[in-house]
């Protein structure tokens, strides 16, 4: 049985004088099967429910129950799920270039630091400073064309190599 469970954990952060907000995000597609039948795991939430159970109803105590609650959740989270941190601030959270299969996460980022670069290059107003910022953007840039290049080979010598493998198992449907 699966079900899904969502559960945002915000982390505030400081970068250059501005509040980010940055969750983590468990991935709950590929949950494992030994996760949350550890006896432990079992024990503790049977523990937490039965002092709900037996609380008085105030409001401190349920709130001080369910944070143990969601603590035991973490943990075990943290421990069997695949975990990514993600910015809450919209030019970073969407996926670019859905369409090229090579694209990934790693290339969104250098992609939101060129983009960065460029804005900082592009809005500055003092000379020597521009010049500066220039040099950092062209090198960004460069460093992301890079990563792209690498990426896009992998992708074509992977599917290259599965097309082999796929031409070696079955021949008759490449005679």
């Amino acid at each position: 049985m699966k079900f899904v469970l969502l559960i945002y954990h915000i982390v505030p952060t400081n970068s250059l004088n501005q509040q980010n907000n940055t969750y983590v995000s468990y991935d709950v597609k590929n949950i494992p099967n030994d996760w949350m039948t550890n006896n432990d795991i079992l024990d503790k939430i049977n523990m937490c429910i039965d002092n709900i159970q037996c609380s008085k109803g105030r409001q401190f105590e349920v709130d001080k129950l369910y944070n143990n609650f969601v603590e035991i959740l973490h943990s075990e989270m943290n421990d069997k799920l695949e975990t990514k941190v993600k910015v809450l601030n919209s030019t970073n959270n969407r996926k670019r270039r859905i369409k090229k299969p090579w694209w990934n996460d790693k290339l969104t980022n250098k992609w939101n630091i060129v983009c960065t670069a460029e804005r900082d290059y592009v809005t500055c107003k003092q000379g020597s400073l521009k010049q500066q910022l220039r040099k950092d953007f062209v090198d960004k840039r460069k460093d992301f064309d890079k990563l792209t290049q690498k990426y896009k080979r992998q992708y074509w010598y992977r599917r290259r190599k599965s097309l082999v493998n796929f031409s070696d198992n079955d021949t008759n449907q490449f005679s």
